[in-house]
């Protein structure tokens, strides 16, 4: 009895490092070979306050965005302090960019964050993967509304020049490549957050039959024990 008891344990555990522990390493240690970096500002006049979300905006240039601004999927991980990287793996499942970040081709990057605080566009390739984005003093009228200004960003390791635009409105509009800051209900989310959830489902259902078989067994053991 001792025995079998012995072995069911070892079972739950078995499940539950297959469900939840192998995913979560992998995930981990594949973020970490694909990523940019960026030191939000934190001082000067046009510090960044007291954010609490850091988003990445890419898109090819010339092209598409990969997914609408500030969505779900363009979230920043804060590493340390005001350190935060982008997972740019995240960027295969776009539906309207397709495969990721390609050799040999230009994009832009903008960092933003929560509160309506922005980098300046800038330029980057496949060469900056592993590199980090820092602002200076230096600012630019927004290419979007010319009545907020943006910090000027640069990368550490390479350089790339912002993004240069063949003019500048005088008054606010609607930006051609962006949609609503807010919108946070893209096919891209609703499709990873129905993903998340059948697998939680599809796990818990499967541990609740691997419990209800352990309480059978158990149970047919007793009664052969009473016989």
């Amino acid at each position: 009895m001792r025995n079998c008891k012995s072995k069911i344990f070892l079972v739950l555990v078995t499940v539950f490092l297959l469900l939840f522990s192998v995913p979560t390493a992998y995930g981990e240690e594949a973020k970490e070979k694909n990523v940019i970096y960026f030191n939000v500002p934190v001082t000067g006049d046009y510090a960044w306050g007291n954010y609490d979300v850091v988003y990445c905006h890419i898109w090819e240039d010339g092209g598409d965005e990969f997914f609408s601004w500030q969505t779900t999927k363009e979230k920043c991980t804060r590493v340390k302090g005001d350190l935060w990287k982008y997972d740019l793996d995240v960027l295969d499942e776009s539906r309207r960019t397709k495969g990721g970040i390609e050799s040999g081709v230009k994009y832009a990057v903008i960092f933003s964050d929560n509160l309506g605080d922005q980098t300046y566009d800038l330029y980057f390739t496949s060469e900056c993967i592993g590199d980090t984005v820092e602002c200076g003093e230096n600012t630019r009228d927004n290419p979007i509304d010319a009545q907020k200004k943006c910090l000027v960003a640069n990368w550490v390791n390479n350089h790339f020049d912002p993004v240069e635009y063949k003019k500048i409105p005088s008054e606010p509009q609607e930006a051609t490549i962006f949609t609503h800051p807010n919108e946070e209900n893209s096919g891209d989310t609703l499709s990873q957050d129905m993903s998340i959830t059948i697998i939680i489902i599809l796990s818990a259902v499967i541990l609740l039959l691997l419990i209800l078989l352990i309480i059978k067994v158990l149970k047919d053991k007793k009664a052969k024990l009473k016989k």
